[in-house]
């Protein structure tokens, strides 16, 4: 079994992040955009997920007015099908509940079924569509998951 371990992302985390997001999004995000939501903008959380020394992943969510959305989840190439991105969920849902969120939404591409499935496996169930939602006029399918409070 892997062993995965997860830390804080930090803007030294950022050269890893960068060198692979073009490849895994079609709509990549900046070092400019990581690097504000790392160090500028609050209600964030962001993790890596490390496999024995090597960069394996990455996610971040934000919460905001008691609403949490996840922003990113990345996982490198060599490292799926071995529960980093469920890790990586696992503590984005987490987070999100100790900073007071009482649910969590995402949006992710219509026609990416693989990530589709880890949120469906992880109790998140569809609550909308958005039309042309991404640049390259591809839709987003929104799902949603109620939180529990933290005693």
């Amino acid at each position: 079994m892997t062993t995965i371990t997860l830390r804080p992302l930090t803007v030294a985390d950022l050269p890893a992040v960068i060198a692979v997001e073009a490849e895994l999004f079609p709509e990549p995000w900046s070092w400019r955009m990581y690097e504000e939501e790392l160090t500028e903008l609050p209600g964030r959380h962001y993790v890596c997920a490390m496999v024995g020394e090597h960069f394996a992943g990455w996610a971040g969510c934000s919460v905001q007015v008691g609403e949490g959305h996840v922003m990113t989840i990345g996982t490198l190439v060599p490292f799926r099908r071995q529960g980093v991105a469920q890790a990586l969920l696992e503590d984005l849902i987490t987070a999100a509940t100790d900073l007071g969120a009482s649910r969590l939404i995402l949006e992710v591409a219509a026609s990416n079924t693989a990530a589709q499935a880890l949120y469906r496996k992880s109790h998140f169930a569809p609550v909308g569509l958005r039309r042309g939602y991404y640049a390259h006029g591809g839709d987003a399918l929104v799902m949603m998951r109620a939180l529990e409070a933290t005693p």
